[in-house]
């Protein structure tokens, strides 16, 4: 009896505490800098208009119709999970980008752009 107490105790112990989650780390635009020039910046351009040679290609966060006028879970859900409208389709970037990952890109976006 004793043997199978110290076995599950062990086993809670290596496996942490279930429910139990560090809080998420806050977005670093430095960080999404990086992440945005290497996976973002070829559809959302540089600037953020999201129009390269006169056409739409991707989401504007610049301006008065701009995405970031959304909340961060909604441009984070739109990051994870892709998103199709007007213009076309973004893929979804969870299983590419960590979370982390995520979080800082959309910090730097909101860094580097502002809010409309």
């Amino acid at each position: 009896m004793l043997t199978l107490r110290i076995g599950t105790l062990l086993t809670l112990v290596l496996a942490g505490c279930p429910g139990e989650q560090a809080p998420a780390e806050p977005g670093s635009p430095e960080r999404g800098a990086v992440v945005y020039t290497t996976y973002c910046a070829s559809c959302h351009q540089a600037d953020g208009s999201g129009v390269a040679a006169g056409r739409a290609m991707a989401g504007s966060f610049v301006g008065p119709e701009s995405r970031l006028g959304q909340s961060d879970d909604v441009l984070l859900g739109s990051i994870r999970d892709g998103k199709t409208g007007v213009i076309g389709a973004m893929p979804p970037w969870k299983g590419v980008l960590t979370d982390q990952q995520q979080r800082d890109a959309l910090a730097y976006v909101r860094a580097t752009y502002g809010t409309p």
